[in-house]
């Protein structure tokens, strides 16, 4: 596992990573305008919560200067910066896959940001970022936010009837989510099983990091 160890360097890259990824966010955010629409996709509230764990995540870097230069820098809590990670994973993947190619929405600020959306929490994560054990529970906690945010696209369809999303007939922003269309009668449990699967190997991953750490961790800078 490589990991920089030194809260100086940390905490200046932790800041850069925080002011591109909020000036990417911003950047798409006005292109989404007016704001109910952009509050709608998975990416802004996926990245908007995020921000603000990284932000956290500075001001505890910043006080553990304290300490000294040398040594891992302090960072959140390991189970939620996973889970914040992942959500920021999905999304941008489903950008990628999905909204680009089938949706036809591309544009520069929007690649940009779904890029920076994947790059700066991995970095984050990889770099800076205390590994340690976490439970695979938490797999199965990762289906709350996603449940909720479907249940929130649903009825806002039906609630905001007039407020279209990409085209006047296009009121979700994925099929699979209007239940009008077959896909709604299986997609929901395929995703159910593949976000816990995918955040089952996240933690799989990241406590294989955690044990290769505590037999060494190169010393860098």
């Amino acid at each position: 596992m490589v990991i920089i160890r030194n809260r100086v360097i940390a905490l200046v890259t932790r800041i850069l990573l925080l002011a591109g990824l909020t000036t990417f966010f911003a950047l798409y955010f006005l292109e989404m305008s007016p704001a109910w629409r952009a509050l709608c996709f998975l990416e802004i509230q996926a990245c908007f919560a995020y921000m603000v764990f990284l932000f956290f995540e500075v001001i505890f870097n910043a006080i553990d200067l304290r300490h000294g230069v040398k040594g891992i820098a302090a960072g959140g809590f390991l189970p939620l910066m996973l889970l914040l990670t992942g959500y920021c994973f999905i999304s941008s993947a489903l950008y990628f896959s999905y909204i680009m190619p089938v949706r036809s929405y591309l544009t520069l600020r929007s690649i940009m940001f779904h890029s920076a959306l994947f790059v700066i929490p991995l970095l984050n994560w990889l770099l800076f970022e205390i590994k340690g054990t976490v439970r695979y529970y938490y797999a199965f906690i990762s289906i709350a936010y996603p449940m909720i945010y479907v249940i929130f696209s649903i009825f806002r369809a039906v609630i905001w009837p007039n407020n279209a999303l990409y085209t006047p007939d296009v009121m979700f922003i994925y099929d699979f989510f209007d239940p009008s269309e077959k896909a709604f009668l299986w997609s929901p449990w395929i995703s159910i099983v593949a976000v816990i699967a995918f955040f089952a190997l996240m933690i799989l991953f990241n406590n294989l990091l955690a044990r290769k750490g505590r037999r060494k961790i190169p010393n860098l800078f």
